[in-house]
């Protein structure tokens, strides 16, 4: 697939943010219509960042350069996902931002979850070269998070949650042949 250019990016964004209004979705009109590329994310497809300002809040819209190898359909669900927390009650995963999602869902096609995975989208995992030895998973609402190393996160789950509430558990993943 050829390289996602800044500009084009930026027009999904906006066509994202005409569906929502064209259906009548209260999102915010401080949106900035540039859409921010993170290279460093890899678990995280994309976010919602709030920055106060002296007068009104700005959203800012970034995504993970992991999404630059899908579609725009794939492209448009993440920004549309994120678009939604900027309505008013919106910025978790409640019910006003439920009933968005399934506004959008209903409208455009679109699959719009709490959380997504490479699988659903449809791109390569690029944290499959790595060699993961621990997966710590929750309990309610499913979400992973792979781990090389031994950690507080992997020895006493009880200590953590899941940003959604649930608790955690460690599943000891098989090492790589020859190693223990």
């Amino acid at each position: 697939m050829k390289p996602w250019t800044e500009n084009q990016l930026n027009q999904l964004l906006q066509q994202v943010i005409e569906e929502a209004k064209a259906i009548k979705i209260p999102i915010s009109g401080n949106i900035s219509p540039m859409v921010a590329v993170n290279k460093r994310t890899k678990s995280r497809f994309g976010s919602c960042k709030k920055t106060k300002g002296m007068v009104h809040s700005t959203y800012h819209i970034e995504i993970s350069d992991v999404l630059l190898e899908g579609g725009a359909q794939t492209i448009k669900e993440i920004m549309a996902h994120e678009i939604l927390h900027t309505c008013p009650s919106g910025m978790n995963h409640g019910p006003a931002w439920k009933a968005h999602c399934r506004k959008m869902e209903a409208k455009y096609g679109y699959q719009l979850n709490r959380t997504s995975s490479y699988a659903v989208l449809g791109i390569e995992d690029p944290r499959k070269e790595k060699q993961y030895r621990y997966m710590v998973e929750c309990t309610r609402c499913g979400q992973q998070i792979l781990r090389q190393r031994k950690s507080a996160l992997t020895t006493q789950t009880s200590k953590y949650r899941c940003r959604c509430g649930g608790n955690l558990k460690c599943i000891p993943l098989t090492p790589p042949e020859g190693k223990s």
